[in-house]
């Protein structure tokens, strides 16, 4: 046969039915096709495809079609192995196959009830084009109870004024032609590669002979090339923008990031240890929860605590207590409000001091102010200090305590110091006072009085108030200064029983029907969050009793 290109590329049918149709104009469903495994059949797939007729159809019991398009002058050649039954005849039907087209049988066309050879060539016009290649079988109309049954082992059809020969095609069925050039490669439908049956790949190589990207059954594996934009490494992704030097990297580390290696800056980086940086390293967030913004002028910890170098606060409600450091603004820093005096009057945790100290403010001094901690904070804002002193003048009548030592006034140098507003007779007071409560709690609960005046009471109290090394002492001493109960238990670092005994105490009041103020104030600090200069204040305005009721007041 002489050299053409074939048209259907799976003519043994190793794939599918090699796109055969199914030719039926009545389009009843009387005619099916089967692709079925034969072992017989005289090819190399061992596949068949068998056409079965079981009731009317047309052309008599149909067939099967290519539909091959014409064209001008076009030959086409068909070949078809089939077992045909005998008493049937494979017959040829088309559409135009153009104005002075001709066509017909190289073979002959009669059922042999064994495999045989039909051979049909189709010479196209020169006008009025349309389908052709369509085949049927005639003789006996097939029904349900007698079907007519065939089947093809080989059908295709070649173009024969199609020079194939001098072009490569690449597709499911094959490589045809000997030699593979580039601009010869021509994918029909589908190429396969992988499959439940082969494990087989396509690699491209470099001038060193290392692959690049390989093609397989699990997909494409690339160390080398583009995609889009974006360049492929071996451990990377990485898209540039060649104008402004910026590129983005994506590392086979998690680490994704956007720099200019023209300029090495570092714009922004999201790691694989869930931290990241933005804005060339000005905002930062570490993987424990700690971070910064402002290039680290605001900056908190992992537990929360947060440090801002300068800035400014509006409308900035604080609850507790307010500890150093300080950050002033300009020349001045406020608490409050930008009146020195309206501060130092309304409100106990204020910075006040402006400019220089030369300044004597007046300190209220009244009842509501009892027991009051103001901070007066000395201030370096740059290379400028305060400079001066700065004094604080009591009323008359009342002191100043430092160091348990009264003052009618106060010079400040740059210094912090904390005014307190109580020394050592109120000291005093507060521990005479919480000896009666632990006597009348004791003798309730079947104690002896004299046992709370002796070493067990008195002596264990005086040295629990007053020791550096108290526990309690400590922890009451940090409390006063602002510390929260967990605050100042943090800070001692070692067990503080008294807040234990304290809520133990109120609960045993309540059981004994037993007044303890100190106890009551005492639990609302350390458990109720009420400040500790509230509570002296409380117990400081209660109204006066008899300190001892078997020793009447006489006026």
């Amino acid at each position: 046969m002489a050299f053409g290109k074939m048209l259907y590329r799976d003519p043994t049918f190793i794939n599918g039915n090699n796109s055969m149709g199914i030719y039926n104009n009545t389009s009843s469903g009387m005619v099916t096709h089967t692709r079925l495994a034969d072992a017989t059949a005289p090819n190399d797939s061992g596949y068949v495809i068998q056409i079965k007729t079981t009731g009317t159809a047309s052309p008599n019991n149909g067939g099967f079609y290519f539909g091959t398009m014409c064209s001008n002058r076009k030959v086409f050649i068909a070949r078809i192995i089939a077992k045909i039954p005998v008493g049937h005849n494979l017959l040829f039907g088309s559409n135009s196959i153009g104005t002075g087209g001709s066509s017909r049988w190289l073979t002959a066309n009669a059922g042999t009830g064994d495999w045989c050879e039909y051979i049909y060539k189709v010479v196209c016009g020169t006008a009025d084009f349309s389908t052709t290649h369509y085949y049927y079988l005639d003789g006996t109309q097939g029904t349900s109870a007698a079907p007519v049954v065939w089947q093809v082992a080989y059908a295709t059809v070649f173009d024969l004024t199609s020079a194939e020969k001098y072009t490569t095609t690449i597709d499911a069925n094959g490589v045809y032609t000997g030699t593979v050039k580039a601009n010869q490669v021509i994918i029909d439908s589908a190429l396969v590669v992988g499959g439940s049956s082969y494990n087989g790949s396509i690699s491209v190589r470099d001038a060193s002979n290392s692959v690049k990207v390989t093609l397989d059954r699990t997909g494409i594996t690339a160390t080398a090339g583009k995609i889009g934009g974006w360049t492929l490494g071996t451990s990377s992704l990485t898209a540039s923008a060649p104008s402004s030097g910026h590129r983005i990297v994506m590392t086979s580390s998690g680490y994704i990031y956007h720099d200019n290696p023209n300029t090495a800056v570092d714009y922004w980086g999201l790691k694989s240890d869930g931290s990241a940086t933005f804005g060339t390293g000005k905002i930062s967030f570490a993987a424990g929860g700690s971070g910064f913004v402002a290039g680290g002028n605001f900056s908190w910890d992992a537990d929360g605590n947060i440090t801002a170098q300068k800035g400014t606060f509006k409308d900035v409600e604080v609850i507790g207590t307010v500890r150093n450091p300080f950050i002033l603004n300009d020349s001045s820093i406020y608490i409050g409000g930008e009146d020195p005096q309206m501060n130092f009057n309304k409100y106990d945790h204020v910075v006040a001091i402006r400019g220089s100290w030369d300044e004597d403010i007046p300190l209220p001094w009244t009842l509501d102010h009892s027991g009051r901690r103001v901070c007066l904070v000395n201030y370096k804002w740059g290379s400028n200090t305060t400079v001066g002193t700065m004094s604080i003048t009591a009323p008359s009548g009342k002191y100043f305590y430092e160091d348990g030592i009264s003052k009618s006034s106060i010079s400040f140098s740059r210094e912090l110091v904390e005014l307190l507003g109580y020394g050592d007779n109120t000291k005093a007071a507060l521990i005479t006072r919480g000896i009666a409560e632990m006597t009348r709690l004791g003798a309730a609960m079947g104690g002896y009085q004299e046992t709370f005046s002796g070493l067990a009471g008195m002596g264990d109290l005086i040295v629990t108030c007053a020791s550096k090394h108290s526990r309690n002492r400590k922890a009451g001493y940090l409390i006063g200064k602002g510390y929260s109960m967990q605050e100042a238990m943090d800070e001692v670092k070692m067990v503080v029983e008294g807040v234990h005994s304290a809520k133990a105490a109120l609960l045993l009041a309540e059981k004994y029907y037993v007044r303890l103020p100190i106890i009551e104030q005492v639990n609302a600090v350390l458990f109720e969050g009420k400040l500790a200069t509230e509570a002296v204040r409380d117990l400081m305005i209660r109204n006066g009793k008899t300190e001892n009721p078997l020793l009447p007041w006489e006026k």
